[in-house]
């Protein structure tokens, strides 16, 4: 159970901030009384890190940091973009630099927020999914088309997915089948949520990475390997035509839609960058609250479909270096904690991190929301405490 100590309000303040964030929206389009709340729950958890950001005190973070803010906010207010579109532009950052500039330096705190910060990922996500299919079902069914609020386009969606199916591996491999059904049960929500939304890259790898991470877990455990291969595959032959159904679903979004416009959309951001004459244009982009017409939406907007698009055209040539940098940061982590621990609970979070940067890095504009600055914080603690702690089993969280 979670024991109040002054020295935790850091570590309680994000949980109670992600927490609140399930029955907010991924991107409110106003700021009610739950936002304010949220936003000073984050205030508490990261003033100090992004103090000692300011003071220079870790100074790799602070220069990417200072120069991530400061040159596009230069570039926009000199270019004469829309306060309101620079701010909406900045708050994102604020998120996604969480994991960098407020990593949790205490063993006890960290060890906390590595026990409890997924189940509150996971209860987001399934808050989430539940809002999006409650009124599909209230309306009678059918193709369920996703809503403006972008539920399920959430992070946090895809994170519980995969962690949910991962949990139940784990539960199963260490013969807590009763758990582990709990947890496959749960994790069909969000899968649900993504087939009737017919969203393709998320369906798939939230069941790949997952079976991915039962496959390592269980080198030296075969026979249990088997076994659960042949359940998998009795379930495919019992629900053969359901899933034939599904999949001629989601060929057919493929023939209508294709990639949905993000090919055109990278072209695009590419010509606006590299093929101008102004060569300011290339060096620093069209600055905090640029916006651009953009071929896969169909509209005026301030994003792009990949992390690395949006960099470009808001940092230009900058911004490429620095989406270097942030993927560089990103991949060491996740590599010396696949080599550094063997245990279970640790692999299992970073086998429901990696589709969620997958998704949220390459296919979609979900790198603005909170939850995915907190994946990307969870994935630093895990750090943290694989490099500190050597008694992995103090993590286990149930």
């Amino acid at each position: 159970m979670l024991s109040f100590k002054l020295c935790n309000v850091k570590t309680y303040a994000i949980l109670f901030a992600v927490f609140l964030y399930s029955f907010s929206k991924p991107f409110p389009s106003t700021v009610s009384f739950l936002e304010l709340s949220i936003f000073v729950f984050l205030v508490v958890f990261s003033a100090d890190g992004y103090l000692r950001v300011f003071l220079l005190a870790r100074p790799i973070v602070s220069l990417a940091f200072c120069v991530t803010l400061f040159i596009p906010l230069f570039v926009g207010l000199y270019l004469g973009n829309k306060p309101h579109d620079v701010i909406r532009d900045l708050i994102p950052l604020f998120y996604f630099y969480l994991a960098f500039v407020a990593p949790n330096r205490n063993e006890e705190n960290a060890l906390i927020m590595i026990r409890y910060l997924p189940f509150f990922l996971v209860l987001c996500g399934l808050v989430y999914s539940l809002r999006e299919l409650l009124p599909f079902y209230v309306n009678g069914g059918g193709r369920m088309l996703v809503t403006s609020d972008y539920f399920i386009q959430s992070p946090a969606v895809l994170f519980s997915a995969a962690f949910l199916l991962s949990t139940f591996f784990r539960k199963f491999s260490s013969s807590e089948h009763l758990q582990s059904v709990l947890f496959l049960l749960l994790f069909l929500l969000p899968v649900m949520a993504f087939y009737k939304g017919v969203l393709r890259a998320p369906l798939f790898l939230s069941i790949l990475f997952p079976v991915l991470y039962y496959v390592y877990i269980s080198n030296k455990k075969l026979i249990r390997l088997l076994c659960t291969s042949l359940l998998i595959f009795g379930f495919v032959f019992v629900q053969w035509g359901n899933l034939i159904s599904a999949l001629e679903l989601f060929v057919l979004k493929q023939q209508n839609y294709g990639s949905n416009g993000k090919v055109d959309e990278l072209l695009k951001v590419f010509e606006i960058v590299f093929s101008s004459s102004d060569l300011g244009a290339m060096l620093f982009g069209k600055g905090w609250g640029g916006v651009w017409y953009s071929p896969a939406v169909g509209l005026e907007v301030r994003y792009t479909h990949s992390l690395f698009t949006f960099m470009l055209l808001k940092m230009g040539l900058i911004g490429v270096v620095l989406f270097a940098f942030l993927l560089f940061s990103i991949a060491s982590k996740l590599w010396k904690l696949l080599f550094k621990t063997d245990d279970p609970y640790i692999l299992s979070i970073i086998f429901s991190v990696v589709p969620v940067l997958i998704v949220n890095i390459f296919l979609e504009s979900a790198y603005k929301t909170l939850d995915f600055g907190v994946i990307l914080l969870l994935l630093f603690t895990s750090w943290s405490v694989c490099e500190k702690v050597r008694c992995y089993a103090k993590t286990q969280p149930l």
